[in-house]
């Protein structure tokens, strides 16, 4: 019946060649995770946004055009028109301001779009920890069953032959209950795992789906400095961005009260014609005249920056600039909590491991010896049962300690990548 379970085991997890590694898996999120094909959206658009800023030439020209055709009183022949083109000039170079606003705005997508990738390799470092963990659980309660099966067995035995009693015997078949309940349960963890892996991937397809993670390290980096790593932490750069992005848009309001000189040219053409009897005198009589005038106009427009101040626009700006400086304060304070309690959480989660460095082979040397005790019967009823759960208890505890360190060291090298 062993060599059978083994068979079966064996038969049900997949090929090593089709394992996904942590690296790979992270990989693939990356290039193919719509939340990563989300942040190099919002990448690109900041920067469209950043080239646009720097245009010094914003508002189009106007061409313009009239004619009077007359007839105009005492003047039937007379015909006038021009046409012109103006354009308005910024003279404030509020233009240096908006493009390095729109910079700095661009600075901080990138650094959110850093922090979003790094954010995506934590969380699928943490699906593939909770994949692995679950390809474990499944393995783990599956033997627990075979044992909670065979001290059933040993006990339906002995109260059928008068060596045991109903007690011992019903409690037996609740562990083993509760075992198949636990190993049913497993199961349903292993497909979510798998469901919320694949997702974080972009993948379509999950049933198949497994992960190829060895015995986590339990070596931990030397005490950091933590205030270097916030400096650097992408959430912080992000936030003085939004700073800089801030400032620099007040100072384009400033400028751009400065008023706009407005140049145009005009060509006009004009003819002119005076009726007979316009003349007086006596020399006047039949005397008219017509001819044509063309004409060349330039034109300067200055507005009086009296009204139009950008006042609310100014007002908008020092808002944002104000609650930019608070939340970079209130940032620097989360990551550096979330730093210490990474650290923490990583240093405590790797001494337990340690702890429990020499406990897989005890396991399933325990694992054989039970198997083998129930099946010639050198346990009592008793003494099966503890066996048993404590094993339990202790494969379990193992899996969540081995669960959690790659989780945890996930997490700190989320706020730590590249620079420890």
């Amino acid at each position: 019946m062993k060599t059978l379970f083994v068979l079966v085991l064996l038969s049900s997890v997949p090929d090593a060649e089709t394992r996904l590694s942590l690296a790979d898996a992270q990989a693939e999120a990356r290039a193919h995770a719509p939340a990563a094909g989300e942040l190099e959206a919002r990448l690109r658009g900041a920067q469209a946004i950043a080239r646009a800023a720097l245009r010094v030439v914003t508002t189009n020209p106007m061409l313009s055009a009239s004619i009077v055709p007359g007839p105009v009183t005492g003047h039937p022949d007379e015909l006038s028109w021009d046409v012109g083109v103006q354009q308005q000039f910024d003279l404030s170079g509020s233009w240096g301001a908006r493009g390095a606003s729109a910079a700095a705005d661009e600075d901080r997508v990138r650094y959110d779009r850093d922090d979003g990738l790094r954010a995506l390799d934590e969380a699928v470092a943490a699906a593939v920890a909770d994949l692995a963990f679950t390809e474990v659980r499944i393995a783990r309660t599956t033997r627990i069953v075979q044992l909670y099966a065979l001290a059933a067995e040993a006990a339906r035995k002995q109260l059928k032959v008068g060596e045991g009693n109903q007690i011992d015997t019903d409690v037996a078949e609740l562990d083993l209950a509760s075992a198949q309940a636990d190993a049913a349960q497993a199961k349903g963890a292993h497909g979510a795992a798998q469901a919320l892996l694949c997702r974080l991937l972009g993948r379509n397809r999950h049933a198949d789906l497994a992960v190829d993670q060895g015995p986590p390290s339990a070596a931990v980096p030397a005490a950091p400095d933590l205030g270097d790593l916030v400096d650097h932490d992408p959430r912080v750069r992000a936030a003085q961005a939004e700073v800089r992005a801030a400032r620099l848009q007040q100072k384009t309001y400033e400028r751009m009260i400065w008023p706009s000189l407005t140049l145009g040219v005009s060509y006009g053409y004009r003819r002119r014609d005076i009726p007979e009897g316009s003349f007086m005198g006596q020399t006047a009589n039949g005397l008219s005249a017509r001819w044509t005038d063309t004409e060349v106009a330039f034109s300067l427009g200055l507005p009086l920056p009296v009204f139009d101040l950008k006042q609310p626009e100014r007002a908008q700006a020092t808002s944002r600039f104000l609650s930019a400086e608070t939340r970079l304060a209130a940032v620097r304070a989360d990551v550096r909590e979330q730093l210490a309690t990474a650290w923490s959480l990583l240093v405590a989660t790797a001494e337990a491991y340690e702890r429990l460095a020499a406990t897989p082979k005890i396991i399933q040397r325990e694992f054989d010896l039970l198997d083998e005790a129930m099946r010639i019967g050198a346990l009592d009823a008793v003494a099966r049962a503890l066996s048993v759960r404590r094993l339990q208890e202790t494969a379990l505890r193992l899996d969540r300690v081995t669960h959690d360190l790659r989780v945890r060291r996930a997490q700190w090298i989320r706020t730590t990548a590249g620079l420890l």
